[in-house]
């Protein structure tokens, strides 16, 4: 994993792409259809990333959706603003628990250059961007997704 360093106006313009991007998204889904989720029956399925959710909240990790699961998935998703809240383990909800758990420390693995200056990070091993400025965070972790079939992000 080799970070990409980008100039302060491409990371302006990809911060504030982002973060429109995580407002509109927040204000699609009605109110009443997320209070009515919170109270209903928690009846989702088995997601294709339950077991690294299971181990991140502390459930059992047997990869099989059960109703305390599902509620604790549930709140989770509430808790940290995703699409979905429903206590299905998707995708959306996967990446959100990637960034969760790098919140506090970003690049401990030291991948992103500590510089005086601002510095945009790209981790796309851990589909995740941020900035720093020296050790201090400026923005985010927020989870990202790079490239696409064929089209892969060039590192550098």
């Amino acid at each position: 994993m080799r970070p990409v360093r980008l100039p302060r106006a491409v990371a302006a313009v990809a911060a504030t792409a982002l973060l429109g991007a995580a407002t509109a998204l927040a204000g699609a889904a009605p109110a009443s259809a997320a209070s009515a989720s919170a109270g209903a029956a928690c009846t989702a399925p088995t997601g294709p990333y339950q077991r690294p959710l299971e181990k991140h909240l502390g459930r059992p990790v047997d990869g099989r959706q059960s109703a305390a699961d599902c509620r604790a998935i549930r709140a989770f998703q509430a808790e940290h603003g995703t699409a979905r809240t429903d206590g299905y383990a998707d995708l959306g909800t996967y990446r959100t628990l990637v960034a969760v758990r790098a919140a506090h420390r970003p690049n401990a693995a030291g991948h992103c250059p500590v510089r005086s200056f601002r510095v945009t990070c790209v981790d796309m091993d851990r589909q995740l961007l941020w900035m720093q400025t020296g050790d201090r965070l400026d923005f985010g972790p927020v989870p990202i997704r790079t490239g696409r079939d064929a089209q892969e992000t060039r590192p550098g």
